[in-house]
């Protein structure tokens, strides 16, 4: 017997320190996750879910080595019955959070598609109950001789291997119902995103799936402190697995490896895209042939463009569209990414068409000149390429 609790106490010390080595490691990745949310009192749904799955892990950890080596419960029996209950609904805590990582996965994987949802939420929901049951029905707590609190469960009414029966029966169906997704979805299996993030979480459902099937072993074979030898390391396993599984899917999505990194990361001076100008002057060039008379009165049509217009390279306006080359005032820096820089002439009566509102008049601007005789107006008018 002793040696099983000298055994059950190293696997717990190893447990721990395999939890925070993990969590040293991934400390920066979760920062940036932080950094990354629009609202600190509104968490976007993976954010929360990591919080979950990490930080309820480490509370079944500690409850745990407390109630293993704390040598406080002579004099207090009590409170090791209080703390034989929470220890396993901790666990039960931290496996839960770890499922719904685990079915949102999943429903990703195979496309949000609604019958998989449904089908993964009672799986889920089903499994979830099952374990807490198991866990509390035949439990009972036992003061060790040096003052600590186990937890233990009735030889003759023993049914706490059904919670690890129960979750690798789920991380068994995880895998079996999404990979006959993908195959029925066409093309033999996932693809781009959902194919590096399928690759990157199997590996962390069969390292989970073997905890659990070692520990039911275990917890079926065994009493007393045998049973409990990889408690600790599946409740480290499961938690570090799931943790891994939300930040690999955020690393997909914002890269950070080889320079790359999210256009939410980068400050305005280091984005491709330019800052915009203090105005922006399009040329409207007629789509129509027109008699030169008419062309002459609507020679140049200008409008004062948002920045994200004077990004298109054409814009259909009723009868006029839009120049390719954008006429950038006061902005050197745009004149090789965007267009090429000229003076503008400007009409001094109002535009006809089309109906957007005039630019006002600016003094980096000239009015165009009239025609000196009605001659001229036969003349064919000259137009920069649009």
């Amino acid at each position: 017997m002793g040696n099983w609790d000298d055994a059950a106490g190293y696997m717990r010390v190893a447990a721990f320190a395999i939890f925070v080595y993990d969590w040293l490691l991934t400390l920066p990745a979760e920062i940036r996750m932080y950094r990354r949310q629009e609202s600190r009192l509104r968490p976007s749904v993976a954010c929360i879910l990591l919080v979950l799955v990490r930080y309820l892990g480490l509370a079944a950890l500690i409850t745990n080595l407390i109630g293993f080596f704390a040598q406080l419960f002579i004099n207090v029996p009590r409170q090791c019955q209080h703390l034989s209950l929470i220890m396993p609904v901790m666990q039960c805590f931290a496996v839960w959070a770890s499922h719904v990582v685990f079915v949102a996965r999943t429903v990703g994987i195979c496309n949000n598609d609604k019958t998989v949802s449904i089908v993964f939420t009672l799986l889920a929901t089903a499994i979830s109950g099952v374990e807490l049951f198991a866990q509390l029905h035949s439990r009972k707590s036992d003061m060790g001789s040096s003052g600590n609190c186990v937890l233990h469960y009735d030889a003759e009414d023993n049914i706490s291997y059904v919670y690890y029966l129960a979750a690798a029966l789920f991380d068994l169906a995880v895998v079996v119902i999404t990979c006959s997704t993908l195959r029925g979805a066409g093309g033999g299996g996932p693809t781009g995103f959902m194919n590096r993030l399928w690759n990157s979480s199997i590996v962390y459902f069969c390292v989970t799936t073997i905890f659990n099937i070692v520990n039911m072993v275990f917890y079926a074979m065994f009493n007393n402190s045998g049973e409990t030898v990889f408690c600790a390391m599946g409740i480290a396993v499961t938690s570090i697995a799931s943790t891994r599984v939300i930040l690999d899917a955020q690393g997909h999505i914002y890269p950070t490896q080889n320079g790359t990194r999210h256009m939410s990361q980068l400050s305005s001076g280091d984005r491709s895209t330019p800052t915009p100008p203090p105005i922006a002057v399009i040329d409207i060039c007629p789509r129509l042939s027109l008699p030169p008379q008419s062309l002459m009165a609507e020679r140049r049509d200008t409008f004062v463009s948002t920045y994200a217009e004077s990004l298109l390279p054409e814009m259909s306006l009723g009868e006029n569209r839009m120049s390719s080359q954008s006429r950038f005032i006061g902005s050197a820096k745009h004149d090789s990414a965007i267009g090429t820089f000229h003076s503008i002439d400007l009409e001094t009566e109002p535009p006809r068409s089309p109906s957007i509102r005039s630019p006002p008049r600016s003094p980096l601007v000239s009015q165009m000149p009239k025609p000196a005789s009605m001659a001229d107006r036969n003349d064919p008018p000259s137009y920069s390429p649009c």
